[in-house]
């Protein structure tokens, strides 16, 4: 079960990338420029004139080490919700042990 938890855990990390990679550059290239003398008019804008100018991957640049590191951490996450469902029995406490397990181990990571 641990390999099965784990491998969906990686994909589920994998799947959040791809659905919020284009959001998260609109908005930081909005945020770059907001004290800018050409700042965009709106999201709308600054979307149409990247792609018009950059085509489709110009919204996933920068997309491989958080690819990376989402897949990994989605993985130990689902992990080790699975182990301690098995230990304790318990959605809820399984799911609060693991968040605070892997909150701990990228604090000291």
């Amino acid at each position: 079960m641990f390999d099965k938890a784990a491998s969906a855990g990686a994909l589920s990390g994998v799947a959040q990338v791809l659905a919020e990679q284009p959001f998260d550059t609109v908005k930081v290239r909005l945020q770059s420029r907001a004290l800018a003398f050409d700042a965009y008019e709106s999201p709308t804008t600054l979307i149409k004139h990247t792609y018009k100018r950059e085509g489709l991957r110009a919204f996933y640049q920068g997309i491989t080490p958080r690819l990376a590191t989402y897949s990994a951490v989605k993985a130990s996450l689902f992990a080790l919700f699975e182990r301690f469902h098995e230990l304790t029995g318990s959605t809820v406490v399984a799911g609060g042990l693991a968040g605070m397990t892997g909150q701990f181990m990228r604090f000291f990571a």
